[in-house]
């Protein structure tokens, strides 16, 4: 019953939509999902409870090995309640921006990451365990939307590219 809820959510609203009811859900201030470009992880959408709209930028883009993302999409999941205390962040940049962190992997097809969904927050927070589960299951339904931004992105640069050899092409 909840993924048709989620589903519902996403094709009325889209994937801001989905992110804001699943950050209903959980104690975190923040719910997202990103792409990722290289060694870069692109902000798609960002749902904050304290609806600040100004944290988007610091969010925005992010260096992969910079983020607990990095932890997703190696091990196919990552979850801390407490960065401060988890000995696996030690020395980690985002160990000292975020205190809690629960993240999988978007795909593409299996075992073709495009991105990531994830809670956080600048305080610790505990998800429960039927909460993860449920999130396992929900983040089947977050790809297609992903992926649209995904090819969106592509198609974007396909013609800047275009414009590109365009305006390099001397004109006779």
């Amino acid at each position: 019953m909840r993924l048709d809820q989620l589903e519902r959510e996403l094709v009325t609203g889209g994937l801001q939509a989905g992110l804001a009811w699943l950050n209903c859900r959980v104690p975190h201030r923040f719910t997202a999902a990103y792409l990722l470009g290289g060694e870069m992880l692109h902000l798609v959408a960002l749902a904050d409870k304290s609806g600040v709209p100004t944290m988007r930028e610091q969010f925005d883009s992010v260096r992969l090995a910079d983020s607990f993302c990095m932890f997703t999409l190696r091990d196919g999941r990552f979850v801390t309640s407490e960065t401060r205390q988890d000995k696996r962040l030690n020395e980690h940049p985002a160990q000292s921006r975020l205190r809690s962190y629960v993240g999988l992997p978007v795909h593409h097809a299996p075992g073709e990451p495009i991105g990531t969904f994830c809670h956080f927050d600048f305080a610790p927070q505990t998800l429960e365990d039927a909460e993860f589960a449920f999130l396992e299951d929900a983040v089947t339904f977050l790809s297609p939307y992903v992926e649209r931004v995904l090819k969106g992105s592509r198609q974007r640069m396909g013609e800047v590219s275009r414009l590109h050899e365009r305006f390099r092409t001397p004109h006779r």
